[in-house]
């Protein structure tokens, strides 16, 4: 069984080694080409122990307390606008609903927030399979994001 564990340093910090390295090895192998791993890990992290109230981490667990996946979400309004962002999701094992259960607490919390909009920023093809669960979960691709490296260099 797969467990949907809010991370917070405080109630269970034997989370947060595991789930900072999944942030940082998420970013590391998705994350645009401007993108400082480390620097994405440490900003997530500092947010989390600082108990941010728009920062929103789960970690999919599995009973012997492994983690096995996990969730980085964050909400921010802009004037009138308020929108979650799930910045990361990431399963390093077969989580069965996991992601699904996730998902759905993600836009719980969303909704506490009162934000009008959720956002998926995700690695893969919007036209491959990959992307069915979300679409089923009712997201729609609407941009490409494209990155250019400045330093001479293309790609990562």
């Amino acid at each position: 069984m797969i467990h949907v564990v809010r991370v917070d340093p405080g109630a269970n910090p034997t989370l947060t080694g595991p789930v900072a390295q999944c942030i940082r090895d998420y970013a590391r192998v998705h994350g645009a080409a401007a993108e400082d791993p480390d620097l994405t890990t440490r900003q997530t992290m500092a947010a989390l122990w600082q108990g941010s109230p728009d920062l929103l981490v789960l970690a999919l667990v599995e009973d012997t307390g492994a983690v096995v996946g996990h969730l980085v979400a964050v909400h921010g309004k802009s004037g009138t606008k308020s929108t979650t962002v799930i910045q990361q999701v990431k399963a390093t094992a077969n989580v069965g609903d996991g992601i699904d259960r996730a998902a759905a607490q993600v836009e719980q919390w969303a909704r506490s927030k009162g934000a009008q909009t959720s956002v998926l920023v995700t690695h893969r093809d919007p036209d491959k399979s990959g992307p069915k669960k979300w679409r089923d979960m009712g997201y729609e691709p609407t941009h490409t994001i494209m990155a250019k490296s400045l330093n001479g260099h293309h790609g990562g």
